[in-house]
Parts: structure tokens; C-alpha cells; sequence
């Protein structure tokens, strides 16, 4: 009689018992992916702290700024690094202009400043006021600070120009809201030459409103500046010294170099 139920119950016994076996297969390989993916979560974390630590390592040597100031411009700027992010656009000149007003055809630059960049470093730089041969108004003194007297005995921008090409070479350009600037230096170059004038150029204002599109945020430089500018000597020269063109360029390095990860191709018209 036992012999008759055991075969009977035999299908039964061996079908709970299969799938209590897929069942505890399940749970094992569930297990398992649990484990697989905290490993991962692990491993992201490790690579991206170590990202970090390249980054800092590398903006430190570059700029000359304490770690725990570029620290606090990374965590701000929400951008992580890696050692390709600074192999974009390794040489490059940073610029600003100032002028006498906003029109490129009407008005003149009376100061250009610049640093020449390679690797992360200032390697050269550029600084010379110009004479406008013209009044400066009072309202373009106002912001930059520079006067009639200030210019007087100072070269021509038909003297400077060529001096600041040479400068550049045919390395790219980088400014902060590089339309205007740019268009300044295309106006001088078809005044003097007859010519267009020709570089790639990048616009630190452009990638700031990148990083930080859908926010509420001033992508003033002064603002930029502020939020993730880490030199802490630099930016205590541009707070004394905004809007003079040297100063401003040194904030348009400092920023491009943290914000280039957010790479957008060049203008070139």
C-alpha cells in the first residue's frame, strides 16, 4: 500500500521539490544581481571620486589656487573632470576688450587684455590701453574706468592691432560674451587690412548658461566669477580691477578651464 502512494505521490514530491529548487536558483540569482549592482554603484563612486581628485590635482598645479578653493568651484559648477576633459582645447588665448561704447562699427577699443594658455597655464599675456583718437564718453569711463588722460600718449589701435595678432597666432580664442569682442576685433582687422578676420573662438558665457540651463542664474561675468572663479588672487584682483580687459581675461581663463567639459563646438565667422 505505501509502495502504491509513493508511486502515486512521486510526480508530486518531485515537482514541489523542482520548484523549490527554481525558487531558491531565483532568490540566488537575485542575490547575486543585488550584489553585482552595489558593486557597480562602488565602483562608479570610486572612479568618479578619483575624477575628482585628478581635477583638483590638476586646476591646483595650473592656477596656483589653494585645493580647498577649487573643491567648493567644482562642487558649485556641478561639472566632474576627467584627464580628457582638459586635453580640449589645450592652447588658446583668453581676451577682453574694452571700448567706447557697444557698437563695433561706431565705436573703438581703447584697452585689450590677454593670456596665452597652454596645458592649464598662462604661458604669455597682453595688456595695452589704446588711444581711441576720440573722447572717451563718460558713460563707457564710468564702467571701465578708463579716462581721456589715461590714453593719450598710448599707441593707435592701427599700431596695437598687429602686435595682438601676432599674439595670437592661430590659436583659438576664448571671451565672455566673445560676439561682442569678437565683432571688435573683425571691425579692426577689415578697417586696417580690408580683410575678415578669422579664428575659432568659444564663449564662456554660452557654456555658463549651458551648465546651468533652466536655472535663474546671472551669466554676467561678474556673476560667473563669483560662483566659480577659485584663484582666490585673482579674484580679489577682479573685484578691484573689473572691467579692465587683463583682470576680466584671467576670469575668462579660470572659468573656461573648469567649464570646457561642457564642450560646444567653435564659432567660426
Amino acid at each position: 500500500m505505501f509502495v502504491i502512494i509513493l508511486i502515486v505521490a512521486f510526480p508530486f514530491l518531485l515537482a514541489i521539490a523542482m520548484w523549490s529548487s527554481q525558487k531558491t536558483s531565483s532568490e540566488k540569482r537575485k542575490e547575486l544581481e543585488i550584489a553585482e549592482s552595489k558593486e557597480r554603484d562602488i565602483e562608479r563612486a570610486r572612479e568618479k571620486e578619483q575624477r575628482r581628485a585628478e581635477a583638483v590635482k590638476y586646476l591646483t598645479e595650473a592656477t596656483g589656487a589653494d585645493a580647498a578653493s577649487v573643491e567648493r568651484a567644482i562642487e558649485e559648477s556641478s561639472l566632474i573632470h576627467d584627464a580628457k576633459t582638459f586635453s580640449v582645447v589645450p592652447e588658446y588665448v583668453a581676451y577682453d576688450l574694452e571700448t567706447t561704447g557697444l557698437s563695433s562699427s561706431a565705436d573703438s577699443i581703447i584697452e585689450i587684455g590677454a593670456v596665452k594658455v597652454s596645458n592649464g597655464f598662462i604661458v604669455d599675456t597682453f595688456q595695452e590701453l589704446i588711444n581711441p583718437e576720440r573722447r572717451i564718453p563718460e558713460k563707457a569711463s564710468a564702467v571701465n574706468n578708463i579716462t581721456d588722460d589715461m590714453v593719450k600718449d598710448c599707441r593707435t589701435i592701427a599700431e596695437v592691432f598687429p602686435d595682438f595678432k601676432k599674439f595670437v597666432g592661430k590659436l583659438p580664442l576664448v571671451a565672455h560674451n566673445a560676439d561682442f569682442d569678437y565683432g571688435f576685433l573683425k571691425a579692426a582687422n577689415q578697417a586696417l587690412y580690408g580683410k575678415d578676420f578669422s579664428r575659432r573662438h568659444y564663449c564662456t558665457m554660452k557654456l555658463y548658461k549651458r551648465n546651468h540651463e533652466g536655472e535663474r542664474r546671472s551669466a554676467r561675468l561678474s556673476a560667473m566669477a563669483d560662483n566659480i572663479v577659485f584663484d582666490k588672487q585673482i579674484l580679489a584682483e577682479y573685484r578691484d580691477n573689473s572691467h579692465r580687459a587683463l583682470t576680466d581675461a584671467k576670469v575668462v581663463y579660470l572659468s573656461f578651464e573648469l567649464l570646457k567639459r561642457h564642450y560646444i563646438p567653435p564659432s567660426r565667422h
